[in-house]
Protein backbone atom coordinates (compact mmCIF):
# COMPACT_ATOMS: atom_id res chain seq x y z
CA UNK A 1 0.00 0.00 0.00
CA UNK A 2 1.02 3.34 -0.62
CA UNK A 3 0.15 6.59 1.78
CA UNK A 4 -3.05 7.02 -0.09
CA UNK A 5 -3.92 3.93 0.33
CA UNK A 6 -2.38 3.69 4.16
CA UNK A 7 -4.68 6.42 5.15
CA UNK A 8 -8.01 5.43 3.16
CA UNK A 9 -7.60 1.97 4.92
CA UNK A 10 -7.42 3.62 8.54
CA UNK A 11 -9.90 6.37 7.54
CA UNK A 12 -12.41 3.62 6.76
CA UNK A 13 -11.68 0.92 9.64
CA UNK A 14 -12.05 4.24 12.19
CA UNK A 15 -15.94 4.29 11.62
CA UNK A 16 -15.97 7.99 11.34
CA UNK A 17 -15.54 7.86 7.87
CA UNK A 18 -16.48 6.47 4.30
CA UNK A 19 -14.65 4.47 1.69
CA UNK A 20 -12.52 7.03 -0.77
CA UNK A 21 -12.02 9.03 2.20
CA UNK A 22 -9.40 10.64 1.67
CA UNK A 23 -9.06 11.92 -1.76
CA UNK A 24 -5.35 13.23 -1.64
CA UNK A 25 -2.98 12.94 1.43
CA UNK A 26 -2.09 16.61 0.40
CA UNK A 27 -4.74 19.68 1.56
CA UNK A 28 -6.97 18.15 4.26
CA UNK A 29 -8.70 19.90 6.73
CA UNK A 30 -10.36 18.81 9.79
CA UNK A 31 -10.32 14.59 10.92
CA UNK A 32 -9.14 13.95 7.51
CA UNK A 33 -6.23 15.67 8.24
CA UNK A 34 -6.00 14.31 11.31
CA UNK A 35 -5.57 10.84 9.85
CA UNK A 36 -3.12 11.87 7.38
CA UNK A 37 -0.94 12.86 10.07
CA UNK A 38 -1.25 10.34 12.19
CA UNK A 39 -0.51 7.64 9.45
CA UNK A 40 2.22 9.09 8.53
CA UNK A 41 3.46 9.46 12.15
CA UNK A 42 2.66 5.28 12.83
CA UNK A 43 4.85 4.98 9.99
CA UNK A 44 7.69 6.70 11.60
CA UNK A 45 6.82 4.97 15.05
CA UNK A 46 6.70 1.51 13.81
CA UNK A 47 10.84 2.19 12.43
CA UNK A 48 11.69 3.72 15.69
CA UNK A 49 10.65 1.15 17.78
CA UNK A 50 13.41 -0.57 17.08
CA UNK A 51 17.12 -0.20 15.96
CA UNK A 52 17.98 -3.51 14.31
CA UNK A 53 14.87 -4.06 11.81
CA UNK A 54 16.35 -5.78 8.85
CA UNK A 55 14.87 -3.17 6.11
CA UNK A 56 16.52 -0.44 7.23
CA UNK A 57 19.69 -1.97 7.09
CA UNK A 58 21.53 -1.01 3.73
CA UNK A 59 25.25 -1.94 2.10
CA UNK A 60 27.69 0.83 0.18
CA UNK A 61 31.25 0.72 -1.51
CA UNK A 62 33.11 4.03 -1.46
CA UNK A 63 36.69 5.05 -2.07
CA UNK A 64 38.64 6.11 0.47
CA UNK A 65 41.22 8.87 -1.07
CA UNK A 66 44.84 8.71 0.11
CA UNK A 67 45.70 11.22 2.61
CA UNK A 68 42.06 11.56 4.20
CA UNK A 69 41.92 10.55 7.58
CA UNK A 70 38.14 10.73 8.37
CA UNK A 71 34.70 10.46 6.15
CA UNK A 72 31.47 11.49 6.89
CA UNK A 73 28.39 10.03 5.96
CA UNK A 74 27.34 13.04 3.73
CA UNK A 75 30.82 13.02 1.80
CA UNK A 76 30.28 9.23 0.90
CA UNK A 77 26.92 10.56 -0.63
CA UNK A 78 25.03 7.79 1.83
CA UNK A 79 21.26 7.36 1.30
CA UNK A 80 18.94 9.07 4.22
CA UNK A 81 22.01 7.95 6.58
CA UNK A 82 20.97 7.04 10.20
CA UNK A 83 23.92 5.10 12.20
CA UNK A 84 27.04 3.21 11.14
CA UNK A 85 26.10 -0.71 11.70
CA UNK A 86 29.36 -1.30 13.89
CA UNK A 87 31.48 -3.61 14.67
CA UNK A 88 30.63 -5.88 12.11
CA UNK A 89 32.29 -8.77 10.34
CA UNK A 90 31.17 -7.67 7.37
CA UNK A 91 33.60 -4.36 7.01
CA UNK A 92 36.21 -4.58 4.40
CA UNK A 93 39.28 -2.56 3.23
CA UNK A 94 41.25 -2.70 0.55
CA UNK A 95 43.76 -0.63 -2.07
CA UNK A 96 42.37 -0.10 -5.04
CA UNK A 97 45.53 -0.86 -6.99
CA UNK A 98 45.47 -4.55 -5.56
CA UNK A 99 41.75 -5.51 -6.53
CA UNK A 100 38.98 -6.93 -3.98
CA UNK A 101 40.45 -9.93 -3.55
CA UNK A 102 43.33 -8.29 -1.22
CA UNK A 103 40.12 -7.23 1.36
CA UNK A 104 40.89 -7.16 4.91
CA UNK A 105 38.49 -6.87 7.74
CA UNK A 106 38.27 -3.89 9.23
CA UNK A 107 38.96 -3.76 12.80
CA UNK A 108 36.80 -1.17 14.79
CA UNK A 109 38.32 0.36 17.96
CA UNK A 110 36.82 1.94 20.67
CA UNK A 111 37.18 5.85 19.85
CA UNK A 112 40.41 5.90 23.22
CA UNK A 113 42.60 3.18 21.68
CA UNK A 114 42.58 4.21 18.41
CA UNK A 115 43.36 8.13 19.52
CA UNK A 116 46.23 6.86 21.71
CA UNK A 117 47.01 4.19 18.52
CA UNK A 118 46.80 6.76 15.91
CA UNK A 119 46.80 10.09 17.26
CA UNK A 120 50.37 9.96 17.84
CA UNK A 121 52.91 12.15 16.01
CA UNK A 122 54.97 9.42 14.57
CA UNK A 123 51.75 7.89 13.07
CA UNK A 124 52.54 6.94 9.36
CA UNK A 125 50.13 6.52 6.40
CA UNK A 126 49.65 2.86 5.48
CA UNK A 127 47.37 0.60 4.36
CA UNK A 128 43.70 0.62 6.62
CA UNK A 129 43.07 -1.66 8.84
CA UNK A 130 41.25 -0.18 11.89
CA UNK A 131 38.82 2.55 11.81
CA UNK A 132 36.31 3.80 14.57
CA UNK A 133 33.76 6.78 15.32
CA UNK A 134 34.31 9.68 16.22
CA UNK A 135 31.96 11.00 18.31
CA UNK A 136 30.21 14.72 17.68
CA UNK A 137 30.08 14.22 13.73
CA UNK A 138 29.89 10.46 13.99
CA UNK A 139 32.57 10.47 11.20
CA UNK A 140 34.49 7.05 10.20
CA UNK A 141 38.20 7.50 10.56
CA UNK A 142 40.78 5.22 9.19
CA UNK A 143 44.22 3.72 10.87
CA UNK A 144 46.49 4.27 9.42
CA UNK A 145 45.26 7.47 7.50
CA UNK A 146 45.40 5.67 3.77
CA UNK A 147 48.82 6.21 1.80
CA UNK A 148 46.66 5.06 -1.94
CA UNK A 149 43.47 5.08 -2.97
CA UNK A 150 41.06 2.36 -1.03
CA UNK A 151 38.10 1.10 -0.77
CA UNK A 152 35.59 0.89 1.97
CA UNK A 153 32.81 -1.95 1.96
CA UNK A 154 30.16 -1.14 5.14
CA UNK A 155 26.91 -1.26 6.33
CA UNK A 156 24.42 1.59 7.77
CA UNK A 157 20.77 2.05 9.32
CA UNK A 158 18.76 4.01 7.37
CA UNK A 159 17.22 7.05 8.87
CA UNK A 160 13.36 6.69 9.15
CA UNK A 161 11.42 7.11 5.96
CA UNK A 162 8.67 10.11 6.01
CA UNK A 163 5.75 9.70 4.06
CA UNK A 164 4.46 12.81 2.07
CA UNK A 165 2.82 12.06 -1.08
CA UNK A 166 0.33 9.95 -2.66
CA UNK A 167 2.36 7.55 -4.12
CA UNK A 168 5.19 7.27 -1.48
CA UNK A 169 5.34 3.04 -0.26
CA UNK A 170 7.03 2.47 2.84
CA UNK A 171 9.92 0.52 3.04
CA UNK A 172 8.09 -1.89 5.16
CA UNK A 173 7.81 -5.30 3.14
CA UNK A 174 3.96 -5.05 1.64
CA UNK A 175 2.43 -8.21 3.61
CA UNK A 176 3.49 -6.00 6.98
CA UNK A 177 1.81 -2.52 5.84
CA UNK A 178 -1.16 -3.48 8.30
CA UNK A 179 0.88 -2.73 11.29
CA UNK A 180 1.08 1.00 10.11
CA UNK A 181 -2.63 0.99 9.62
CA UNK A 182 -3.21 -0.41 13.19
CA UNK A 183 -0.52 1.86 14.99
CA UNK A 184 -2.56 5.09 13.51
CA UNK A 185 -5.95 3.57 14.76
CA UNK A 186 -4.23 3.20 18.20
CA UNK A 187 -3.26 6.35 17.83
CA UNK A 188 -6.59 7.90 16.73
CA UNK A 189 -8.32 5.98 19.29
CA UNK A 190 -6.03 7.51 22.12
CA UNK A 191 -6.96 10.95 20.27
CA UNK A 192 -10.58 10.44 21.20
CA UNK A 193 -10.43 8.61 24.39
CA UNK A 194 -12.37 5.36 22.63
CA UNK A 195 -11.02 3.29 25.39
CA UNK A 196 -12.02 0.08 24.42
CA UNK A 197 -11.36 0.34 20.53
CA UNK A 198 -8.12 1.36 22.01
CA UNK A 199 -7.54 -1.63 23.78
CA UNK A 200 -8.22 -4.04 20.44
CA UNK A 201 -6.03 -1.65 18.18
CA UNK A 202 -3.54 -1.92 21.23
CA UNK A 203 -3.69 -6.02 21.03
CA UNK A 204 -4.03 -5.78 17.35
CA UNK A 205 -0.93 -3.91 17.25
CA UNK A 206 1.24 -6.07 19.42
CA UNK A 207 0.27 -9.23 17.26
CA UNK A 208 1.63 -7.24 14.26
CA UNK A 209 4.89 -6.33 15.91
CA UNK A 210 5.44 -9.59 17.02
CA UNK A 211 5.45 -11.33 13.41
CA UNK A 212 7.22 -8.32 12.19
CA UNK A 213 10.02 -8.89 15.10
CA UNK A 214 10.49 -12.78 14.05
CA UNK A 215 11.03 -12.03 10.95
CA UNK A 216 12.78 -8.73 10.63
CA UNK A 217 14.95 -8.97 13.22
CA UNK A 218 18.60 -11.09 13.31
CA UNK A 219 18.33 -13.80 15.18
CA UNK A 220 21.63 -13.83 16.84
CA UNK A 221 23.73 -17.25 16.84
CA UNK A 222 26.58 -18.90 18.63
CA UNK A 223 28.57 -21.38 16.21
CA UNK A 224 29.60 -24.71 18.31
CA UNK A 225 32.50 -27.02 17.62
CA UNK A 226 31.32 -30.48 17.18
CA UNK A 227 32.17 -32.85 20.09
CA UNK A 228 34.92 -35.04 18.99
Amino acid sequence: MNFLDLCRKTAKLSGTLGDGVPASVVGQTGRVALIVQLVADAWVTVQNARPDWLWRRAAFEKPLPPGTPAVTAAGLALDRFGAWLTPRPDWYVWREADGPDSAARVIFLPWTAFSDRYGHPAARPGPVRHMTVRPGDRALMAGPVPDAPHRLRGHYVKSPQVLAGNADTPDLPAHHHDVIVDTALRMLHAYDEADFRLAVSERDVAARMAALVHEQVETPYLAVEPIA
